[in-house]
């Protein structure tokens, strides 16, 4: 279930919030709540987005890791698979999971799901019978084909309006929000060692 607000927060009820608690600047919980706010909107849209090509943005996701790697695009992925010459546009599931930062049991729900459709197929490892490689069908090809000069014109139409400077700006607060985010995960790491004392 999705719960979100329907319209940014005031900036004057921001500032009221913000005064009940000493360690909170302003203008940075302003900026955390519209943070908030836009990043779940960009849901929506994506949501939306991908919907009309009756994918999901985890299907999609994991579709053009398998077409970038079929385009011969540098996946930082080693040469060989299992020993021999990585053909283009083939990984494993483990790989596919490393890279789209999930379990292996998501990665196995949207193989299946993708599977299904045949935009992707499993191949047996000829040497090991447990090792199974994910490999993009020419179906799968052709639907990210489609879809990726209309995905491209809308993701230029959602920064339509960001001027190159603004982006680099935007660039670079992103850097900085990075690193607070690993702040964030070393003070809830800290919590968590102390409460286990």
């Amino acid at each position: 279930m999705r719960i979100e607000w329907k319209e940014i927060p005031k900036e004057e009820t921001i500032f009221k919030l913000a005064a009940r608690f000493p360690d909170v600047k302003p203008k940075s919980f302003e900026v955390y709540l519209k943070l908030m706010w836009v990043t779940a909107q960009l849901e929506r849209v994506l949501e939306d987005h991908f919907e009309q090509w009756g994918i999901s943005r985890g299907r999609f996701m994991l579709l053009m890791m398998l077409y970038k790697g079929y385009c011969g695009l540098d996946l930082g992925l080693p040469e060989t698979i299992e020993g021999r010459p990585r053909p283009p546009g083939v990984m494993t599931p483990s790989e596919l999971a490393a890279n789209l930062d999930t379990t292996r049991g998501n990665m196995t729900g949207l193989i299946d799901g993708l599977e299904r459709e045949g935009w992707i197929r499993r191949e047996d490892h000829p040497e090991d019978r447990r090792g199974v490689f994910i490999v993009l069908t020419d179906e799968g090809r052709e639907k990210i084909e489609r879809m990726l000069p209309v995905h491209y014109r809308r993701m230029g139409l959602l920064l339509s309006k960001i001027t190159t400077a603004e982006s680099e700006a935007v660039l670079a607060a992103i850097s900085k929000l990075v690193t607070g985010m690993a702040a964030v995960r070393e003070d809830i790491a800290g919590v968590e060692s102390a409460e286990r004392k």
